[in-house]
């Protein structure tokens, strides 16, 4: 029997996109984990804790780094002025 690998890939563009995607991709294994065992949760949370999973995140935050950089100046020389 060939098994096709569970893999999932999502992309986002915004900091809202983001906080979705990390919410997806933890209730996706947290539903593995319940199908595991389903109604345990005391087995449900060692099976996290051993239970293989490969996660890979790319996560580019220039745009929002310069924007708190930019804001931080500002406010800095606002105060400076004061």
């Amino acid at each position: 029997m060939t098994q096709t690998p569970n893999i999932h890939e999502w992309t986002g563009t915004t900091a809202d996109a983001a906080f979705d995607l990390l919410s997806a991709a933890r209730q996706l294994i947290d539903a593995h984990l319940k199908a595991l065992a389903p109604g345990d949760d005391e087995a449900q949370y060692r099976l996290r804790e051993t239970t293989p999973v490969a996660i890979k995140i790319s996560l580019d935050l220039t745009t929002l780094a310069t924007s708190a950089t930019e804001v931080q100046a500002l406010n800095a020389s606002l105060h400076h002025n004061d």
